[in-house]
């Protein structure tokens, strides 16, 4: 089998629920889940813009105990849906203005054990319904 950069990608039906979790990948996969997406500590770093483009109605979005140093801006843009995102366990060291603008529906937010140390001051403007940070 060839290595992973010159192996075809394999088109992934979409399904209810996926856990993916302590696989040796640095960056999120290419999977279409509807509801419900768990990629926890998998040592992901990098989270790229298209990574959940058309899961327009993704709930549950767990990225928690990773190696992202930055939110993954661009790849929540298209999340409207999200309800609850753990970010937690990373190395996020600074979270920008309207880092979460288009989570309207996102209601618990965690970023704890993380490395963070400056925010903008706009971050979590557009997090019209949240409840627990």
């Amino acid at each position: 089998m060839g290595s992973s950069q010159t192996r075809a990608r394999t088109p992934v039906p979409c399904i209810g629920r996926q856990i993916l979790n302590h696989c040796a990948t640095r960056e999120a996969p290419d999977i279409c889940i509807k509801d419900v997406q768990r990629l926890d500590a998998n040592h992901i770093s990098s989270v790229p813009p298209s990574c959940f483009s058309g899961l327009y109605s993704l709930r549950h979005l767990w990225l928690d105990d990773n190696a992202l140093t930055e939110i993954p801006v661009q790849a929540l843009r298209s999340l409207s849906a999200l309800q609850a995102m753990t970010l937690a366990l990373n190395k996020i060291h600074h979270i920008p203005d309207y880092a979460f603008r288009n989570l309207s529906s996102l209601v618990v937010l965690h970023l704890h054990n993380n490395r963070i140390h400056s925010l903008g001051k706009k971050c979590f403007d557009g997090l019209h319904s949240l409840e627990t940070l």
